[in-house]
């Protein structure tokens, strides 16, 4: 009755960088999307109720639950910088058009308290901008259907050169 599919997949050979914002180099590890054995695990989720099939994308990582950190992939620059000054970041060390330097500045000051996995979203807001850059260093397969059927003797599967 749910007809809700899962697919989720746990990659190890992770990019030693990533430009998630147009501006700045970040790791997964710095931008908190790394699960508890510091792995990147991508979870999908395809709702099957309707003729038209919605897509979720989520990352199981390890973070803070502090609620001013939970949804900080979302933000825009406008209100990462306002947060960073309610959390009293020294804005003269961060550079203040990176967004990759804001959630990180954000996050030393408010610091690792009650770190526990979760799902975040990774297909709203700015939460799809990494998605989008992350999806770049995924590897890709493709089904299709065979336009006749192969059997172990044919010339191809014998010698697929």
């Amino acid at each position: 009755d749910d007809k809700v599919v899962e697919i989720t997949c746990v990659f190890e050979d992770l990019p030693a960088t990533l430009t998630i914002d147009d501006r700045s180099p970040t790791t997964l590890e710095r931008e908190w999307l790394l699960n508890s054995q510091g792995q990147l695990e991508i979870q999908k989720r395809f709702d099957c109720k309707s003729k038209t099939i919605k897509e979720q994308v989520f990352a199981r990582v390890v973070a803070s639950s502090d609620a001013r950190l939970v949804d900080l992939l979302k933000l825009k620059n406008q209100a990462l910088k306002m947060l960073a000054r309610a959390v009293d970041v020294d804005m003269s060390t961060v550079d203040e058009r990176s967004n990759a330097e804001l959630r990180f500045a954000i996050r030393a000051a408010i610091g690792n308290v009650d770190m526990a996995e979760q799902l975040v979203p990774l297909n709203e807001e700015d939460g799809k901008k990494a998605w989008d850059r992350i999806e770049l260093e995924m590897p890709t397969f493709a089904l299709f259907q065979a336009d006749r059927p192969s059997k172990d003797d044919d010339p191809e599967v014998a010698d697929p050169r």
